[in-house]
């Protein structure tokens, strides 16, 4: 009988506990808590869900203010709770004002009820786009502007020598014009190697400022060709009449104050038809000097110009003939021998024109080639064709000088 008595009980009070549960749940309206944050800009807005004190509506009820003494089974509880409720928005990105955007509302209710909370408002939440700036576009590549020669803007300069040119942009746009914030770059990196007709891609770059500001590029990439640099020259026709008359003007006093000023004798290193390097100190004179070839060379495309002494990019060769009268062996020797027709040159390397087309000449770039051969085909063979692999011969002609 006893038993039956506590059993009853028992069960009395499992009913009346879920009836004072289910009596006291409290409710809380979602959509009372939720916001939608837009920002950016018009156009290109964003939005974001904020739960405004969604979180803190659940605590209170089940913690109350006895937090720090709740159990970790109901601190759990109000955590399985507060992340069941999932705020999606259908698009939350490139909006403009005046679009709209929903909310859809999920959350675990059996959960909330079970701690004596009634989760409603769980419909989904439409919102009207609204607060985004309006944009300001402008055009980094504006051609008042953007690589101009002169006055305020940003310059684009090629240092260097074609086809080992480098780029370098300058801004020198006031404070008070918005693009005097852009970096400008090119989008690939160019180290000595622009060449004369290249085409390169500049890009241009906003600060974060023009965000806040309401500011966007309407472009971020433009090309420029590259033309108002200085290059090496490829032929020899790019050389003009009046440079070309100072280089045979630099060949002739060469050959005089070499040879016609110089009467005890001449010491000269001849190289004969076999290629053989003779030393020859005395002969009567050196006589009937006159120009015969022009050779032209520029460095093949693909390769690397040499570093040290000796031609690296171009090189011209002009080629004279002279005579050798009564050549002795020796100082003692009494048989003598004439050379005619015999080969000397001048040469002339890395000839530059500069950006205005002008041909960049000094007289100390006329060298003497040091050997006379005996005549002009001992002279291509040991000279010329040495240089074929790396250059290409662009020029043979007559030299037509005096």
């Amino acid at each position: 009988m006893k038993i039956r008595k506590i059993a009853f009980l028992l069960a009395v009070t499992v009913i009346c506990t879920f009836m004072l549960t289910a009596c006291g749940e409290e409710p809380i309206d979602i959509s009372q808590h939720i916001n939608v944050v837009f920002d950016g800009l018009n156009g290109k807005g964003t939005a974001r869900v904020n739960r405004e004190n969604l979180d803190a509506a659940i605590e209170s009820i089940i913690l109350g203010e006895d937090e720090e003494n709740m159990s970790y089974a109901t601190l759990n509880s109000v955590d399985q709770i507060e992340e069941s409720i999932k705020l999606d928005l259908d698009k939350n990105s490139g909006l403009s004002n005046g679009d709209t955007v929903t909310v859809n509302i999920s959350a675990d209710t059996k959960k909330a009820k079970e701690n004596g909370i009634k989760l409603t408002g769980m419909d989904n939440l439409t919102f009207t786009v609204s607060g985004l700036k309006d944009i300001t576009e402008i055009d980094p590549f504006d051609e008042e502007v953007f690589n101009v020669e002169s006055g305020e803007g940003i310059y684009i300069e090629y240092t260097g020598v074609s086809p080992r040119a480098n780029i370098q942009i300058r801004n020198t746009l006031p404070d008070s014009n918005p693009l005097s914030k852009v970096q400008y770059g090119t989008e690939e990196s160019f180290y000595n190697n622009i060449k004369k007709g290249q085409t390169i891609t500049i890009v241009a770059k906003a600060p974060s400022s023009f965000e806040d500001d309401g500011i966007v590029l309407s472009s971020e990439k433009t090309t420029v060709t590259c033309e108002k640099v200085d290059e090496y020259i490829r032929s020899v026709d790019d050389i003009d009449d009046e440079t070309m008359q100072k280089i045979v003007n630099q060949c002739n006093d060469l050959y005089k104050s070499k040879f016609e000023s110089y009467s005890d004798g001449y010491n000269v290193a001849f190289v004969n038809s076999e290629g053989k390097t003779i030393y020859r100190s005395y002969m009567d004179s050196i006589s009937d000097f006159k120009y015969q070839k022009e050779y032209f060379f520029a460095l093949k495309e693909g390769l690397d110009a040499k570093y040290g002494e000796g031609m690296k990019e171009n090189g011209l060769f002009i080629t004279a003939t002279v005579n050798l009268n009564k050549v002795k062996n020796d100082l003692f020797a009494k048989e003598t021998h004439d050379y005619k027709n015999c080969n000397i040159n001048f040469r002339v390397y890395d000839i530059v024109k500069n950006k205005d087309g002008e041909i960049q000449y000094k007289a100390d770039m006329v060298k003497y080639g040091t050997y006379i051969y005996v005549d002009e085909d001992t002279f291509k063979t040991e000279v010329i064709n040495s240089y074929l692999d790396t250059f290409e011969k662009t020029d043979e002609k007559n030299a037509d000088f005096k």
